[in-house]
């Protein structure tokens, strides 16, 4: 009898699972059609009876499995040893009955874009992983995400590599105190098109493991040095795990405070040197670019809000800055001026500028 109800009991899950959510429901009577046409042999193991009361027990656990949005009375039935139906007692049923994910559809439609637009994945491996996303919920999300069987086209210059496997590796190093080997590329360019060009080995101490913008970065260190350096782990093959040398530097000072929203907020504009405070004029009409890249990393300098501008001040290293400016120079105006060497690399990339699309020949 415990193997029945087990039997049941799954074939309701697996049904459900597959043809429901919240806003896909079905009746009880739907339930045991289903049921018995998809196993004919087993018909007899499907009647209302059996089936209310597994979906019953399912509803109810702590927490559910299965939700449900009404009641509707019914006669329970049986079937006997001579295939005789047995009509029992009348009783409340509860219908419209749903498999509860923990994760709703447009959860796992945001997990499925994030997987498509990956810079980590070849088309072909984020077809497969979002196809297997896809089936973690039930069909509506197959029509909601019907994108997922044509790609989003064969833009990404990836070789076979598995980056995920690397990051497991990585990460196990991280945990076990360990350090890691790879090799180092970068993308290049030749008759054939863009291919990824070798360029050394590395032996390095990982110490964060980073999302940003669709790619895993490491932070990492020398032995023996404290500078941190950041590396694309897409662009590092043969990545593997080595003993960990001698080193008088403790780590934990790298970890201390360490918080990903932040840097995921701050990159690229925090790296390549010492961060400073800048400030900056900025159109309110555009105040949105600010905010996108640097967002509560904002300070509004009182008394300087007007109709048009406000002067705020942020943090950035002095490439960065000069990064942003560039991209932003329509909207924004650097007030600092005691940073010279920020001062003059823009002088440099305006001159640069003119030179290339003003000057006369």
């Amino acid at each position: 009898r415990g193997e029945i109800i087990m039997y049941v009991t799954l074939k309701i899950l697996e049904l459900l699972k597959r043809e429901t959510d919240e806003e896909h429901p079905l009746r009880q009577k739907e339930i045991i059609e289903l049921l018995k046409k998809e196993n004919p042999n087993d018909v007899e193991q499907f009647t209302a009876g059996k089936v209310s009361r597994r979906i019953k027990e399912l509803c109810y656990m702590n927490p559910p499995i299965l939700g449900y949005t009404s009641y509707e009375k019914g006669k329970d039935t049986d079937v006997n040893k001579n295939k005789e139906d047995l009509q029992r007692t009348s009783y409340e049923q509860i219908t419209n009955i749903y498999y509860i994910n923990c994760i709703s559809n447009f959860e796992f439609k945001f997990l499925i874009d994030s997987i498509m637009s990956s810079r980590i994945f070849s088309t072909e491996k984020a077809k497969d992983l979002s196809t297997r996303v896809q089936h973690l919920a039930s069909k509506s999300l197959e029509s909601l995400t019907k994108y997922v069987s044509g790609g989003y086209g064969n833009q990404k210059y990836l070789f076979e590599d598995d980056v995920l496997e690397n990051v497991k590796t990585i990460q196990k190093a991280i945990d076990d105190y360990k350090s890691i080997h790879f090799s180092w590329n970068v993308y290049d360019i030749n008759n054939q098109g863009i291919y990824r060009k070798y360029i050394k080995d590395y032996e390095v101490i990982p110490l964060e493991l980073i999302m940003h913008d669709g790619r895993y970065t490491l932070l990492l260190r020398f032995p023996h040095k404290e500078k941190v350096y950041n590396y694309n782990v897409d662009l590092m093959t043969n990545v593997k795990m080595i003993d960990k040398q001698e080193d008088e530097i403790n780590d934990d000072v790298f970890k201390v405070n360490f918080q990903q929203s932040v840097y995921n907020i701050k990159h690229p504009f925090n790296f390549g040197g010492e961060v400073r405070t800048y400030q900056l004029r900025v159109q309110r009409d555009y105040f949105s670019r600010l905010v996108n890249d640097f967002s509560y990393n904002i300070d509004i300098i009182k008394g300087t809000l007007n109709e048009k501008t406000v002067d705020v001040k942020v943090e950035a290293s002095s490439k960065g800055m000069m990064y942003w400016l560039l991209q932003h120079y329509d909207v924004a105006t650097l007030l600092t001026k005691t940073d010279e060497n920020l001062n003059e690399e823009l002088s440099q990339a305006v001159k640069q500028l003119y030179d290339c699309y003003c000057k006369e020949a």
